[in-house]
């Protein structure tokens, strides 16, 4: 609860538990009773979920976005003549040598 009191959520669109409904109207945020909800308000996102429940769902969308990132970094390291490799795969890591 004291997330919702210190935290500017006017329109922003939120998942939570159903019993913080209340509290987040009535700090100018919109409750949606979705897995995962994104929200573009004031120039950053917020990502939130209902529950514990919702996990699955939160892990494959944070797999989505982590994988545009790494296809647009090497979009553009190609498009600055570089050629992308993975010496960090299995971290996720991406470094980029001249082609």
């Amino acid at each position: 609860m004291a997330r919702v009191a210190r935290t500017p959520l006017r329109h922003r669109v939120e998942a939570s538990y159903p019993s913080l409904r209340t509290d987040l109207i009535n700090v100018g945020a919109s409750w949606v009773d979705e897995p995962v909800v994104h929200s573009n308000a004031a120039g950053w996102t917020l990502i939130t979920s209902r529950d514990p429940g919702d996990l699955p769902d939160f892990i494959d969308d944070r797999r989505g976005i982590r994988r545009a990132h790494i296809l647009n970094r090497a979009a553009k390291a190609r498009d600055r003549g570089l050629r992308p490799v993975r010496p960090f795969a299995a971290r996720g890591g991406m470094a980029t040598v001249a082609a």
